[in-house]
């Protein structure tokens, strides 16, 4: 209980440090020389290059590799028929990318505000503006099963769904359920 407690403390602490907000906790943060840490994720590079800062050997462990999908010609198609589709639902910053380097190698230019676009959060929002995307709908609580909900009325729009080969069906039936012709089309792999 008290090994339970104290890494419960450490993910706090680690937590505060990556949002900035240590503040008078920064006095009682023991030197992590010594110390391993194992960053599972490539979005925690700042944390890796703080804790190392502080005498850590960091670990960095990837447990999943993006690549593109073995099989182009469905997602060059959708990229192609970009302005035939109502909507795009993007459910990651990984599916905003594909699509964007995909559209890039067809020199096929991604029309902002046609069709609409769905990001699953913040964070996809940006990396669909970063491209020059205009996204019109994130939803409340950032979870692909809450994209359909954002959506809207839905039956009878076109609806493409560039995503991981890995990704769920929910989304896809949800929308289909209510009406919605949907194109998935695996944008990436995850391995």
């Amino acid at each position: 209980d008290e090994v339970k407690q104290a890494g419960e403390r450490h993910r706090e602490d680690v937590r505060k440090l990556l949002e900035g907000r240590l503040g008078p906790l920064r006095m009682q943060v023991r030197s992590l020389q010594a110390q391993r840490q194992r960053l599972m994720r490539s979005e925690l590079e700042r944390l890796a290059e703080m804790v190392a800062a502080r005498g850590a050997t960091v670990i960095r462990f990837p447990t999943v590799r993006i690549v593109p999908p073995k099989e182009v010609a469905p997602l060059d198609e959708a990229v192609r028929r970009w302005r035939s589709f109502d909507w795009v639902v993007f459910t990651s910053t990984h599916g905003v990318e594909a699509v964007a380097r995909r559209a890039r190698a067809l020199r096929a230019t991604l029309v902002a505000g046609l069709p609409r676009i769905a990001a699953v959060g913040p964070a996809t929002k940006a990396a669909a503006e970063s491209v020059g995307l205009t996204v019109h709908t994130v939803p409340d609580e950032f979870l692909t099963d809450e994209i359909g909900k954002a959506l809207g009325d839905v039956c009878g729009q076109s609806i493409l769904l560039p995503r991981s080969n890995l990704a769920g069906r929910s989304l896809a039936d949800d929308l289909r359920g209510r009406g919605a012709n949907v194109r998935e089309v695996d944008a990436y792999e995850t391995v």
